[in-house]
């Protein structure tokens, strides 16, 4: 079995196990027809012990003894995804503090038409409808904050861009 197994505790576990399948069907648990025992008068306790170290074996592929072997290196970290990169926080923090002082810098209506143009997604004439105003009204918010925007944010243009100008 030692073979079969290849670890001594597993061995011993296996042959308790053997030892309690042959106790068992001594005392008539097991079906006397089952297909192991037939024909089988002194050695089904022999082949019961192999199926047991066998069984072991398998178990032991499928659950291994120790689950997470990575985490027993205090060094190992698991693998940090794309928004855990400090460059790429730190610009995105510096982007969305550079729109907000351009947005607080326009006029409440242009920047509440920008915001539900752009941001929320509304069409021109949902806008008229929600704000109260003509269409064409709506489109020069629009145009006219995005023009105050952009020479607001034109120092600081390298950050949306992504480049190092």
């Amino acid at each position: 079995m030692l073979r079969v197994d290849g670890q001594h505790q597993a061995v011993e576990k296996a042959a308790a196990l053997g030892r309690g399948a042959v106790e068992q069907s001594v005392h008539g648990r097991h079906q006397p027809n089952h297909p192991q025992m037939i024909g089988k008068s002194g050695g089904g306790g022999h082949r019961i012990a192999i199926n047991a170290a066998m069984d072991q074996q398998r178990l032991r592929k499928r659950r291994p003894a120790v689950p997470y072997p990575e985490f027993e290196d205090e060094a190992w970290q698991p693998p940090a995804g794309p928004d855990a990169d400090p460059e790429r926080t730190a610009l995105e923090v510096e982007r969305g503090r550079a729109l907000q002082a351009a947005l607080g810098s326009i006029t409440a209506e242009q920047r509440h038409a920008i915001v539900l143009f752009d941001v929320e997604g509304f069409d021109y004439h949902e806008i008229a409808e929600l704000t109260g105003v003509s269409l064409g009204t709506v489109k020069s918010r629009i145009h006219r904050g995005r023009l105050a925007l952009r020479e607001r944010l034109a120092d600081s243009m390298s950050l949306f861009r992504g480049d190092d100008q």
